[in-house]
């Protein structure tokens, strides 16, 4: 992702990847968005999410993570997404670690 065309190639490769995986599916997810390489989907089970990622996977050569919901949140990104009765709800993401203290503008940091 280093060169200025980084973005552009990586959305070739994974819309290569997604039209080979995912035309082929009798069952598609009922929700797929995709950012870069980051994947928010909508699928019934795991069972469903394990065959989506094996089909990704077999027509790549990446490897693919995938990350559950737990108390009905998903971290994507930098935003928090909530299920809520049949729709969700996005709010800003901060990690558990984060103490709140940000540099103030005009500490050492030069103008230039």
């Amino acid at each position: 992702m280093g060169s200025p065309l980084g973005v552009l190639f990586a959305n070739i490769y994974m819309g290569t990847i997604e039209q080979k995986a995912l035309v082929g599916m009798n069952l598609k997810p009922a929700i797929y968005s995709r950012y870069v390489d980051s994947i928010f989907t909508q699928v019934p089970d795991v069972r469903r999410l394990r065959e989506i990622k094996e089909a990704f996977e077999q027509n790549s050569v990446l490897s693919f993570t995938y990350e559950m919901e737990k108390d009905r949140k998903l971290p994507f990104l930098d935003v928090t997404v909530t299920e809520r009765s049949g729709g969700f709800h996005a709010a800003v993401y901060t990690k558990e670690t984060n103490i709140g203290i940000c540099f103030n503008a005009n500490s050492d940091c030069p103008d230039r």
